[in-house]
């Protein structure tokens, strides 16, 4: 099956001057961050596992 790839988007901007990339296949899933500035990242797993919060700060 082919690999589908999405660009997160925030009210309908990208993240700032990071780029974020979702890969998509099956019940797995890649996220590729790729900041033009140097940033800090965390990850954030909610009550739900199938949903995570993407947190950016420069």
């Amino acid at each position: 099956r082919q690999l589908r790839s999405q660009t997160l988007r925030r009210g309908g901007a990208d993240l700032g001057a990071v780029g974020v990339r979702v890969h998509r296949r099956g019940r797995t899933m890649q996220v590729v961050i790729r900041p033009d500035a140097p940033a800090e990242f965390w990850l954030h797993t909610l009550s739900d596992p199938t949903r995570v919060v993407l947190d950016v700060r420069r």
